[in-house]
Order: C-alpha cells, then structure tokens, then sequence
C-alpha cells in the first residue's frame, strides 16, 4: 500500500504544481461500456499490457502501442482520499474525465468518455 500512496502522491505532484515530467509504466488496461439502463459502466477483463504513461502539469499522455493519445486537464477535483478528478479533453477534441485512483492494491489513471471508459494500471519505473 506504502508504494502505491507514493505513485499517486507523485502523480498529484506532477498534476497539481509545475512539476517536471513524471514517467509510469502501465501495466494492466480495462475497457468498459456505459450500460444504458443502468447508467453505470460495465467493466471487461484486465490485459497485461507495457506502455509509457507520462504528466506533465496539465498533461497526461498514453503511448499505446499504434496510437499516442494526449489529454489535457482543467478543472480540478478532489474526490475523496483516494481519487482525484480533472476535466479533459483529448486531442482528438472529445470531452472525457480523467481520474486518479489509489485502491488498495493498485494505482490507476481512468479515462471516462460518455459512452465508454477505460483505466491503466501505471506503476513507478524503476
């Protein structure tokens, strides 16, 4: 639990205050579908997965495999202990969440569109 605090105190750093770059290795990738009658997302497997995930101020950018997708964050929100929450946009020009979840086990970067959303597992390089 010590090490996964301190990923998501340093992602916080990186994110809140001008902070330099911070590099995470993802690790595990889940997509999810919003269930219409539910309203809630319905969440599939998680895949392994090796990718580079670096932020920087008010940028988050996700190095897939064929595709590098960048957000950019505004409005910033404080859930609760564990997740923080920002506006975004991509640059693709479309609206999503991006959130910060520390779990017990894992530190997560979550990106929620309208009508999906997928989270990466990121972990410090070391």
């Amino acid at each position: 639990m010590k090490r996964h605090g301190l990923t998501f105190l340093i992602i916080l750093a990186s994110l809140i205050t001008n902070a330099q770059s911070s590099i995470f290795h993802g690790v595990k990738i889940s997509f999810a579908q919003l269930d219409e009658e539910s309203n809630e997302y319905i969440w599939g497997e998680n895949r392994f997965l090796d990718i580079k995930v670096e932020m920087h101020e008010d940028t988050v950018t996700i190095f897939h495999p064929y595709q590098t997708t960048r957000y950019i964050n505004g409005e910033y929100v404080k859930i609760d202990d564990h997740m923080e929450g920002w506006k975004s946009i991509d640059d693709r020009g479309n609206n999503c969440y991006m959130y910060l979840i520390d779990s017990e086990d894992a530190t997560w970067v979550r990106f929620d569109y309208m009508d999906r959303a997928y989270a990466i597992e990121i972990q410090l390089f070391e």
